[in-house]
């Protein structure tokens, strides 16, 4: 499965390296470049933006700080939205607001994406330990 993901920090980074271990063919993004490399390295690939992640990705994964984050993730320039297939999956690992949830779906259903509100607990090292838990 082509996955992606967007936001490599504390927890996203060894959430990412967890794929690209299991052997994910995995892209990914991040505004640093410190993290990509560390990913390039455990065989991910590198994108230049949010929307060469989801050109790649049948499911999308974003761990970012906050609501304004997300959302430009997913429905700024440069977004998901912009080049999403339809049927493509955005799962949203931040503790954000239910009302930007509110605010995409609709966008994301216009372009027969899916969006899952899945915020997840553990820090990085739960991350690091594979122990996170997801809360769906």
């Amino acid at each position: 499965m082509k996955t992606g993901f967007i936001g490599l920090g504390m927890q996203g980074k060894y959430m990412a390296i967890n794929l690209a271990q299991a052997g994910y063919d995995l892209m990914v993004y991040d505004t640093r470049p410190e993290p990509l490399e560390e990913l390039a390295a455990a065989g991910a690939k590198i994108a230049a933006s949010n929307a060469d992640v989801a050109r790649h990705a049948e499911v999308v994964q974003v761990c970012v700080l906050n609501d304004e984050q997300v959302e430009a993730v997913v429905a700024g320039p440069r977004g998901l939205l912009e080049t999403a297939a339809p049927g493509t999956i955005i799962v949203i690992h931040s503790t954000i607001e239910p009302r930007t949830i509110e605010r995409l779906a609709p966008l994301v259903a216009q372009k027969s994406v899916e969006l899952l509100d899945v915020p997840v607990s553990g820090s990085e090292k739960g991350a690091k330990a594979k122990t996170m838990s997801y809360m769906a």
